[in-house]
């Protein structure tokens, strides 16, 4: 995925190389990686409970748990985003093309593959 945001970045007047990219794009993992610590807490503290949950809890979780996720989530997009325009030195239109046209093409490759198998 770094290889191919490198080389779209490129294409689009970026200065980034693979190993910079590759590093950036780990760091805009961080707030992806505290979001499912938040949701996994809740969840294995109830599996390790002997008793069977109560009802209430287990709505109060189902209504918390995205209101808590979800910023993490939008702060990683943005992340996502500015990470590989610093990488690459160019604008935030130019990154976000160049973060969105790799996950097209590799979304594209897979279905052509499937449909090739089928």
């Amino acid at each position: 995925h770094a290889a191919f945001m490198a080389w779209f970045g490129r294409r689009f007047g970026g200065q980034g190389r693979f190993r910079a990219v590759f590093i950036a794009l780990g760091w805009a993992q961080v707030p992806v990686i505290a979001a499912l610590a938040v949701l996994a807490a809740p969840l294995l503290f109830l599996a390790a409970s002997d008793q069977q949950t109560p009802a209430w809890l287990m709505i109060s979780m189902a209504i918390s748990l995205p209101g808590a996720v979800l910023p993490a989530l939008l702060w990683a997009l943005v992340a996502y985003v500015k990470t590989v325009a610093e990488v690459h030195g160019i604008g935030i239109w130019r990154a976000v093309l160049t973060a969105t046209l790799p996950v097209f093409l590799m979304g594209a490759l897979i279905v052509a593959v499937a449909l090739l198998k089928t």
